[in-house]
């Protein structure tokens, strides 16, 4: 975090201007006091995703809101590179497509559904990432999972992993905790914990890292 006031969540906006414009009153976004109080500044608004690298290590922003509608390879990249330079780094993708919203969480990061909403909700969904919180509700995330499963179900039923144990290995390598994994499918955290221990034997694994290291390897994730 970077600036005078440590309570300051530093915002770089990215991405299809025009669809934020229309579905999030992208217009009136700095001039909106809810957006240019102590909680929060948007720093930065770039066009282009060759711009978001470059300007968030000029800026040093908290959260970079990236509207996207198809995940290219360019963008897919433009994330690693960002994670990779800033650690503590949050970003926020918002897509109207379920697909994008799947690879997001695959590679580690928050992912909305972009839709008409007030910059009072869109603060409200910066302020809640930045805190390490999923930005989607656990029953919508659990349905775009669900979905995602009867579409490519090959790779994990090769490794012989259930469907809650897939579930909980995706959530693991979005790093949830086992406490945000029990919320997010809404069960206990005994039944996450037990799932975990069954991924780790079945990979032959020690502990988390290993077994997100040995999904990617094997191409489950």
């Amino acid at each position: 975090m970077n600036g005078d006031n440590c309570d300051e969540i530093r915002i770089l906006v990215a991405g299809d201007s025009m669809s934020l414009t229309r579905d999030v009153h992208f217009l009136h976004l700095q001039k909106d006091p809810c957006l240019q109080s102590d909680t929060c500044k948007i720093v930065a608004n770039v066009v282009t995703d060759q711009e978001v690298v470059t300007k968030c290590r000029e800026c040093l922003p908290d959260v970079v809101l990236m509207v996207i509608r198809n995940m290219s390879c360019f963008q897919k990249e433009t994330i690693r590179a960002m994670k990779s330079e800033h650690s503590n780094l949050r970003i926020l993708i918002l897509s109207n497509k379920d697909q994008v919203l799947i690879q997001a969480m695959r590679m580690g990061v928050c992912a909305y559904y972009l839709r008409p909403m007030t910059s009072a909700k869109l603060l409200d969904l910066v302020e809640r990432i930045r805190k390490g919180e999923s930005a989607l509700p656990g029953p919508l995330l659990k349905k775009i999972l669900m979905e995602y499963k009867k579409k490519d179900g090959s790779k994990w039923m090769n490794m012989k992993l259930t469907q809650r144990e897939l579930e909980i290995l995706r959530l693991i390598f979005a790093k949830k905790s086992t406490w945000e994994i029990a919320r997010i499918l809404q069960i206990s955290k005994s039944t996450v914990s037990f799932h975990i221990s069954k991924i780790l034997k079945k990979f032959n694994c020690l502990n988390r890292h290993e077994a997100i290291e040995y999904a990617i390897r094997q191409h489950i994730i």
